[in-house]
């Protein structure tokens, strides 16, 4: 699903990080592989195998050789001259229940580098879709984890110097001629947890022009950190100076451009959206989308 939406925003020309997909097929042949090497040890205590004994297994079988020429060629093309740092995703294939979200439950890695690290980063991806809490998810929603099928996202990461997600409807007045936008210094997940409160700007939708503007003090910010390979997934809090704290995080050219791309993304979508977007270098990148038709129904009269 994140493989997809990802070509679907490439097709719009919308800027997104280079990135590349890993077929869902390879997956199933390295977890079918790996159980049915390992399965009598993994069941020997009469009882489910530990996580770290799953993952141990699935990181000893080994790729195929055509398999990590592909992967070797698609890093070099998004990496350039240097090895790049890239985020290493699940996207699920699971099409008889669309309805069902999987975000957040499989692993992801960040500030991988170097093609050694990237192949275990793939097979630690789906390492993670046998673990206890996946199990009791699938249980949950009722879901038969023999039918999930997983790609991995392999994409090129940007470091964030502002980021936040765009609605185009006003997710607070439900009002659809207008759009709303959420902007922090920083990485963009301290909207979701509640940690800091954003900046949020709304938008006639018709010609851009800013209704609405709350501004919100940033006392500090998250970056990652891109040091030794023990703190590969690290993040780090940075505090900012009382001169930028009390400022518009994201400035009238780069609003008006994170909405005019979202307002892209629903027009070619025909869905409201919840676009998730960086910006890093002076560049607006767009990370990620979702479509938010249903949460935003009319409401019956």
């Amino acid at each position: 699903r994140k493989g997809l939406s990802l070509f679907k925003l490439k097709d719009m020309d919308i800027p997104v990080p280079e990135f590349f997909v890993i077929d869902s097929s390879v997956y199933k042949d390295i977890v079918f592989e790996s159980l049915d090497r390992d399965i009598d040890k993994l069941t020997e205590k009469k009882k489910n195998p530990e996580e770290e004994e799953v993952e141990k297994s699935i990181l000893k079988t080994k790729f195929s050789e055509e398999l990590i020429d592909e992967i070797k060629s698609s890093y070099t093309r998004i990496s350039g001259f240097t090895d790049s740092w890239v985020s290493v995703r699940s996207s699920v294939v699971f099409p008889s229940r669309e309805e069902v979200s999987f975000s957040g439950v499989f692993k992801t890695l960040l500030n991988v580098r170097h093609i050694d690290d990237l192949l275990e980063a793939i097979k630690k991806v789906y390492a993670s879709v046998l673990t206890d809490d996946v199990v009791m998810y699938a249980a949950n929603k009722d879901i038969d984890l023999s039918e999930v099928k997983v790609s991995v996202v392999v994409q090129r990461m940007v470091q964030a110097e502002v980021s936040g997600v765009a609605f185009t409807v006003d997710p607070i007045t439900q009002d659809k001629t207008k759009m709303s936008v959420e902007a922090v210094y920083g990485l963009g997940d301290v909207i979701a947890s509640g940690e800091i409160t954003p900046d949020t700007y709304v938008l006639n939708k018709k010609d851009l022009s800013i209704v609405e503007k709350h501004i919100s003090p940033q006392e500090w910010m998250r970056v990652r950190t891109v040091g030794s390979k023990k703190k590969r997934n690290s993040v780090e809090k940075i505090s900012i100076s009382p001169t930028w704290s009390h400022r518009q995080k994201l400035d009238e050219r780069h609003l008006e451009e994170v909405a005019k791309i979202a307002l892209v993304v629903e027009n070619k979508s025909r869905e409201i959206q919840n676009v998730e977007w960086v910006q890093a270098g002076g560049r607006i990148w767009i990370l990620q989308n979702k479509s938010l038709s249903k949460e935003f129904r009319a409401p019956e009269v």
